[in-house]
Formats: C-alpha cells, sequence, structure tokens
C-alpha cells in the first residue's frame, strides 16, 4: 500500500483513457516502475487506485505512449 502511494506521488508518465480514467507509472521508494490505472472520485473527493503492478508490461507502456502521440 505504501509503495503505491509513493509511487502515485512520484508520477512520471501518465495519460487519459476515453473513459476518464488515468494510467500511470511512478516510482516506489525503493526505485521500481509501477504502472497504476486510477480514477477520480468526485462523490467521496478522492482518488481510487484499482490497479498497481510492477513491473510496467510494455503493452501498458506503449498505450501510454499511443494516448499521448494522440493528444499532440
Amino acid at each position: 500500500m505504501r509503495d503505491v502511494a509513493t509511487a502515485f506521488k512520484s508520477i512520471y508518465m501518465d495519460a487519459q483513457r476515453a473513459n476518464g480514467h488515468w494510467i500511470a507509472v511512478g516510482t516506489d521508494s525503493r526505485l521500481r516502475d509501477i504502472e497504476m490505472i486510477y480514477f477520480h472520485d468526485y462523490k467521496a473527493n478522492s482518488i481510487v487506485i484499482y490497479r498497481a503492478f510492477t513491473p510496467p508490461t510494455t503493452k501498458f507502456l506503449t498505450e501510454i505512449h499511443n494516448l499521448k502521440r494522440r493528444r499532440i
């Protein structure tokens, strides 16, 4: 849990999906990259991270790059 919170605070790459959810990669306290999928719950005024995985998969990183490319 603490590793995910640290990684969320240190996101260095992210992109928003069409459904409004975000995908991101951040670094935990042991310098491991963690992929995360999250959304902002406006009713509860909080962030819900519902997937955290290390190391990030190639498919995940490709999705971030493709979403960023479309946004430019």
